[in-house]
């Protein structure tokens, strides 16, 4: 379990801070900064996927999908839909791998 937030804290999303926690402006500008970062992703993921680039496309919106799961922000589901059926998507566009 200790890896779960370690993973967390590598793409961006840091566990939610404790109820007693004074607010602070960290808190405050998690989400706007996170909205930001998951919308690069999926605009590189379009872009690669229009070049052809089907692994890069993948994995920007793998890290989107990430971000997106971290965030827990329930205003975004639609958004997480998509990124999850561009992701399957480009997954099923790109090549075999070895061949």
């Amino acid at each position: 379990m200790r890896a779960f937030p370690l993973l967390l804290a590598l793409i961006g999303c840091a566990p939610d801070p404790p109820a007693d926690a004074e607010p602070s402006s960290e808190f405050c500008c998690r989400v706007p900064q996170a909205q930001l970062e998951i919308t690069k992703h999926v605009r590189d993921g379009e872009r690669y996927e229009r070049a052809g680039r089907f692994e890069d496309a993948e994995r920007e919106f793998w890290f989107a999908e990430l971000k997106l799961f971290g965030l827990r922000d329930w205003g975004m589901r639609e958004l997480a839909t998509y990124v999850r059926q561009a992701r399957l998507r480009v997954r099923s566009l790109r090549p075999p791998a070895g061949g």
